[in-house]
């Protein structure tokens, strides 16, 4: 006797993929803003609304996330959008992967949009869609529908065990969402001012509001929010998109962003950096490392004696060796921390710069937006600083004297995937473990050669400038031996 049986989740899924899955909150905002930045969005607004000077409790306060971009129409909503795992981006990807602002999607698991339900418990999305012509693609003005869609949890408890207070057993199926059609009232033509800038308010887009809010927010969060929103696009690549803004918003007024510290870090980068690798490309083709070092073109390959003599890296020294990471661009910018008032020089940091320089690492993007949580100060990705601990502290440059980017791809880089938490790429087969290796072997022979080579030059100018300093003494000492036999006359 057999049967069939159909795999039915509970509700607690819902946690699991948001609230579990998720990391924190910051993560779960920058998912909404990834799908604005999908849907061809040219801004977004995240608004805090009703909360206290401190952001303490209070029960109306709620969270608003509105865009400009392309928005949903009931079908979207109803076949894409509820539906976990949809493969519509994925589908996508697969004929173009391209919107058509020239964007790469980044989407494709249809399950970020659970990130959600990591910040509250009710959610109310009202969005507009964008009119297409006859041949599908956008214009100018807004479909005469506006689309709510509204889960309103607030009855079960986190884990979706209790309902008003009771046990019961929920599944997903036994979650109710509503989903209502009106005339647009929200999502209408207009103005709206972001920052300084009045900006003409498109009659589509997406509001999606947050109530019932799970997490305690502060002062110091938000800037966080703001400050990560901030490295969301590359922090000094010339190809980061210049029609993609984030402003946040308290109670109608702006909060300040922290603009002078790039003003801080661009200067250091270019003005304090003891060298800049620019124009940087790893191809896996035939294993070439080419950058500018100071504008000087630098040709490496895995074959040169300064690669094939870097320990822990000879597997990369047979020709028959084709990493699995694909080719990828990079840029570094290294400092010397221990430049001192004994040696004074245009590469000098003082405290400020140093906390600057501090704040950022070596970030990750894949077609122009940020992996996280690669480049916080806490993390150790390229693993440098157990190498630093393992082997030698000379052999590497440290993780806070370097501040770079590394340019990934889809199409470049199939097989470095993100990890479902979005924390990450997956460690599958040798595609991460390639990666990894290569940037370590970049950054082990500028360390190796150039820095090494500029540090014997440091100590060499310091030498000569003690003799400068100290030479009347000397000529007096040398005098004194020299003479110290001859006759008193």
């Amino acid at each position: 006797m057999s049967e069939t049986l159909t795999i039915r989740p509970y509700a607690r899924l819902i946690t699991m993929l948001g609230d579990q899955l998720i990391k924190n909150e910051l993560i779960a905002l920058v998912e909404l803003i990834k799908n604005s930045y999908d849907a061809d969005a040219s801004w977004v607004k995240v608004s805090f609304i009703d909360f206290t000077p401190d952001y303490s409790l209070k029960k109306k306060k709620k969270i608003i996330i509105e865009d400009d971009g392309c928005g949903m129409n009931a079908d979207i909503l109803r076949k894409h959008w509820l539906n976990p795992a949809t493969p519509d981006k994925l589908r996508r990807k697969a004929i173009n992967a391209k919107t058509e602002k020239g964007r790469i999607l980044q989407g494709e698991k249809g399950i970020g949009r659970f990130a959600i339900f990591k910040l509250g418990k009710t959610i109310k999305i009202t969005t507009r869609r964008q009119k297409q012509d006859s041949f599908g693609h956008f214009i100018d003005s807004g479909e005469d529908i506006e689309n709510t869609l509204l889960y309103d949890f607030s009855k079960y408890d986190d884990n979706f065990l209790q309902e008003d207070g009771e046990d019961k057993d929920l599944f997903l199926e036994n979650l109710q969402v509503e989903l209502s059609q009106t005339t647009p009232e929200s999502i209408v033509q207009g103005n709206i001012l972001l920052g300084t800038t009045k900006r003409e308010r498109k009659p589509y887009g997406t509001i999606i509001e947050i109530s019932n809010l799970k997490t305690k927010w502060t002062p110091l969060r938000v800037a966080r929010v703001q400050s990560e929103v901030g490295k969301l696009q590359p922090i000094f690549s010339k190809n980061a998109d210049s029609d993609f803004s984030v402003w946040i918003y308290k109670d109608g007024q702006l909060h300040e962003s922290q603009d002078r510290y790039k003003e801080q870090l661009n200067n250091c980068l270019e003005n304090k950096s003891v060298f800049k690798v620019t124009n940087g490309r790893y191809s896996s083709v035939d294993n070439t490392i080419t950058f500018k070092l100071n504008g000087q073109d630098i040709y490496l390959s895995f074959a040169d004696s300064d690669i094939k003599g870097l320990k822990q890296f000879e597997k990369f020294a047979s020709p028959e060796y084709k990493t699995e990471c694909g080719s990828f661009c990079f840029e570094f910018y290294i400092f010397d921390f221990n430049v001192d008032s004994e040696n004074p020089s245009k590469y000098f940091l003082d405290g400020e710069d140093k906390k600057i320089i501090r704040e950022h690492r070596i970030y990750l993007y894949r077609d122009g937006l940020r992996v996280m949580p690669y480049g916080d100060p806490e993390d150790d990705w390229l693993r440098i600083d157990i190498a630093r601990g393992t082997i030698r502290a000379d052999e590497f440059l440290s993780n806070d004297q370097v501040v770079g980017c590394v340019y990934i791809s889809q199409k470049e880089n199939p097989k470095l995937i993100d990890k479902t938490n979005r924390e990450g790429l997956i460690e599958d087969g040798r595609a991460l473990e390639d990666f990894i290796t290569v940037l370590q072997l970049i950054l082990k022979y500028l360390r190796k050669k150039p820095f090494a080579q500029y540090l014997v030059d440091k100590q060499r100018k310091k030498e000569i400038d003690r003799i400068k300093r100290g030479r009347p003494i000397e000529l007096i000492e040398t005098a004194k031996k020299k003479y110290a036999d001859d006759d008193i006359l």
